[in-house]
């Protein structure tokens, strides 16, 4: 009998959505070294968190995807993750990032615990697994647009995040400017404005407020 093909897992599909919506944000685009040097700098070293405020959330996820997938090819023993809020309507949700990242991390590393089916649970386990995962290896977490996740203040706030990360984990958020995160300020955590270009698609709405604006004046 013929074996049947299998069928893909969730994790898997939404893996290939972030995987296609960060490759259609870079199409023909020129990486921003800059930036990339920058986020180079901070992958290197021990450091605490950085957020990236930028007007043009687009662009943000389009340097967060360009950079993600140069520092993947150039450190094979890291385990980067990538989530875009935003590219599909469950990746809006918290419930959906703690689901990517804990599955991340149980599959790299192999760790036989389930994930939990609750939000809660999921939060309660998170410190746990993170702090297995950097004594194995070092860990990237990138997570572009947070200002566009769903939920309560708590939520955009990411007081889900344990209060203290392990020296070895990695984690970069960008966010429009002005984005209020308590948190972010309360842990001392990094605050960086990034003057990134537009993407196409974010140049075609600009063009057509600016031609709304000079509509409204004729």
């Amino acid at each position: 009998m013929d074996e049947q093909p299998s069928i893909p897992s969730l994790i898997a599909l939404a893996d290939a959505d972030h995987d296609a919506y960060g490759a259609w944000l870079t199409k023909d685009r020129s990486p921003d070294k800059l930036a990339e040097r920058r986020l180079n700098q901070h992958g290197a070293r021990r450091d605490v968190p950085l957020l990236i405020e930028t007007p043009h959330t687009l662009a943000g996820g389009a340097l967060l995807a360009s950079w993600t997938r140069r520092y993947r090819r150039k450190h094979p023993e890291t385990l980067v993750f990538m989530h875009h809020v935003g590219c599909t309507s469950e990746s809006r949700t918290l419930d959906n990032l703690l689901f990517r990242l804990l599955s991340a991390i149980h599959d790299n590393y192999g760790f036989p615990e389930p994930i939990p089916a609750s939000r809660e649970a999921r939060i309660e386990v998170l410190p746990n697994r993170l702090a297995r995962a950097a004594a194995l290896s070092r860990v990237v977490i990138a997570i572009s647009s947070l200002d566009a996740l769903q939920g309560d203040e708590a939520d955009q706030g990411m007081y889900w995040l344990p209060k203290y990360l392990p020296a070895n984990i990695r984690l970069i958020v960008t966010a429009a400017p002005g984005m209020s995160i308590p948190m972010w300020r309360q842990r001392d955590w990094q605050n960086e404005v990034a003057q990134l270009s537009p993407v196409a698609a974010e140049e075609a709405e600009l063009e057509l407020a600016a031609a709304a604006a000079v509509l409204k004046l004729l």
